[in-house]
């Protein structure tokens, strides 16, 4: 029993906090649990990121905690929280550790950077995935652009540019969109 739970709620969370280096790099780890685990198809995996992002934290953390939740209540969100945190403060601390004498070397510093710029194409690689799944209209297509044009020229803060989309989706979207 101990051993299934873990299997199931523990360590998928924890392959993603391990293998993505931030939380929107996590999001293919954890849109992979959805579908495996907890039975979401690409619509209720983008309903988990939006209800995710409701909340005050990291997205992928509060993901998980919903992801878990679904698959196993508080427990199973207890279990995919730790999962996904755990990898992420070992290597924190063990770098903290380091700090002083490796990362100071300039390979280091370029593996680094190296890193960085990975990231970044990765993150990029998410957003256009989800945007094929999600921006299906033109209506859609607006809020989207809306949110993209007020987080960049006037760099709000997330949640306000999430109710300011929340309200262009009300105002744009038909009936059969918003479903």
């Amino acid at each position: 029993m101990i051993i299934t739970l873990l299997k199931r709620n523990f360590l998928p969370f924890i392959r993603a906090g391990l293998l993505a280096f931030d939380g929107l790099s996590m999001l293919p780890y954890l849109e992979d649990i959805a579908r495996r685990k907890a039975g979401l198809d690409e619509k209720g995996f983008v309903e988990v990121m939006g209800l995710a992002q409701v909340f005050p934290g990291p997205l992928a953390v509060n993901m998980a905690a919903i992801l878990g939740y679904r698959m196993r209540g508080l427990l199973g969100a207890a279990l995919a929280i730790a999962g996904v945190c755990l990898p992420g403060l070992t290597i924190a601390g063990l770098v903290f550790f380091l700090t002083g004498s490796v990362l100071d070397e300039p390979l280091a510093r370029k593996a680094l950077l190296a890193l960085k710029t990975s990231m970044v194409g990765i993150i990029l690689g998410t957003v256009v995935s989800l945007g094929r799944k999600t921006i299906d209209s033109a209506s859609k297509t607006a809020v989207f652009l809306g949110c993209l044009a007020f987080s960049l020229w006037v760099g709000a803060n997330p949640a306000i540019t999430l109710v300011l989309g929340g309200i262009l989706g009300v105002l744009l979207l038909r009936g059969g969109e918003a479903g």
